[in-house]
């Protein structure tokens, strides 16, 4: 076979693009990395021979119980390098602890979902180890997997009994977290004087406080809510991010623009089981925000899960909005099919028109979940023309 002939520095190359080393948060890319190192050292036994003692095919490391055997000979063939590992917590599981243990110190990746009558597996990393190569973290809860779904479910998260003195925590290199389910409290001073670029968070105290060192560095922020408590003092200086490109909210966020600039945003996602509560937001931000245009806002998404219920529809975006974003080229509502939050978006649309402020000449496409929206988005257009 032709594969035979292959030198050994190019099918260790050819092994190396076989798989995909992208970091993601809950280990699909991960299982298939698995799969890929275990299929080409059954190919034949010179693949075999060479996968074996070429590290970086071996990086990949699952864990869903009981599987510790085929964790070591996976850990003993990736020589020295960091890894990634994806691990499963049941209610009980001390040899899953056992490992995070024993391996932290190499981790680069480590992405934990657990069972939730046990929130104490994340302190055993924040609170007891450090980690000098880890590069991303994330917890969720089984079934929580994604924040839709950590927010779809209203709960008060966890809080676990972190120990009073834990400032000699270290991720120097520490640059994504994913954590929800969990109360973060401002003690934990894991995350404080990082310089991150990703953070998907929940919480419900005043969670911006722990990014005061990434905001020259944090590009996206997801926060899960309720991630803010009632109105800043007033002598309480906003938190400018002023690299952030990408805010995604999800509940309770009404009072976030107080709190908050970003002036350099490109997106800005909103979701919401109430029409009401997008609609509060975005009055706020229009308040907040009035004297600070936001130029590189490109576009904005609206996620409404529920039925409003009122008789007729309502305002759903202020004009003001139009007037921040002025450079906003896309619009985005998307509901569960309830007919009364899409009358909501069209009132918007044509009130914003005829006010002379939705910006139909930066070409501003309109996208809904229903035909007549797009219809008389294009009439409003047609007239503008």
């Amino acid at each position: 076979m032709i594969n035979e002939l292959l030198p050994e520095e190019l099918l260790r190359e050819i092994f190396a693009h076989s798989q995909t080393h992208d970091f993601e948060i809950f280990g699909s890319v991960a299982g298939e990395n698995v799969q890929v190192a275990t299929a080409i050292s059954h190919v034949s036994q010179r693949w075999r021979n060479i996968a074996l003692v070429y590290p970086l095919l071996w990086t990949y490391i699952l864990y869903y119980g009981g599987n510790t055997a085929n964790i070591d000979e996976r850990i003993r063939r990736s020589g020295g390098l960091a890894l990634s590992f994806y691990i499963w917590l049941d209610i009980e599981d001390s040899e899953g602890l056992a490992i995070i243990r024993r391996h932290l110190p190499r981790m680069r990746h480590l992405s934990i979902c657990a069972h939730d009558r046990n929130p104490d597996y994340l302190r055993t990393v924040l609170c007891s180890y450090t980690a000098p190569l880890l590069e991303s973290l994330s917890f969720a809860f089984h079934g929580h997997e994604n924040p839709l779904a950590a927010a779809s479910v209203p709960r008060i998260p966890v809080i676990p009994e972190y120990p009073q003195d834990n400032y000699g925590i270290r991720f120097e290199n520490l640059h994504r977290i994913y954590i929800t389910g969990i109360e973060i409290h401002e003690q934990v001073h894991a995350f404080s004087s990082l310089a991150l670029t990703s953070v998907v968070i929940e919480g419900t105290g005043r969670l911006l406080t722990l990014f005061t060192s990434s905001a020259s560095t944090l590009t996206t922020l997801t926060l899960v809510s309720p991630c803010l408590l009632g109105r800043p003092d007033p002598e309480e200086v906003p938190l400018v991010l002023s690299a952030l490109q990408s805010l995604t909210l999800y509940n309770d966020f009404g009072d976030l623009p107080a709190y908050l600039r970003t002036p350099n945003l490109k997106s800005l996602e909103c979701y919401n089981s109430r029409p009401i509560f997008v609609m509060e937001f975005l009055q706020n931000l229009a308040d907040e925000w009035h004297d600070a245009p936001v130029n590189s806002l490109e576009r904005i998404s609206l996620g409404i899960n529920e039925y409003q219920d009122v008789a007729e529809p309502v305002r759903l975006i202020p004009s003001a909005i139009f007037r921040i974003f002025p450079n906003m080229t896309t619009l985005h509502v998307s509901t569960n099919g309830w007919g009364i939050p899409l009358q909501d978006f069209r009132l918007s649309i044509e009130l914003s028109t005829k006010e002379g402020v939705f910006p139909w000449s930066k070409s501003t496409l309109i996208q809904a979940d229903d035909f007549d929206i797009w219809s008389r988005a294009e009439e409003l257009a047609g007239h503008k023309a």
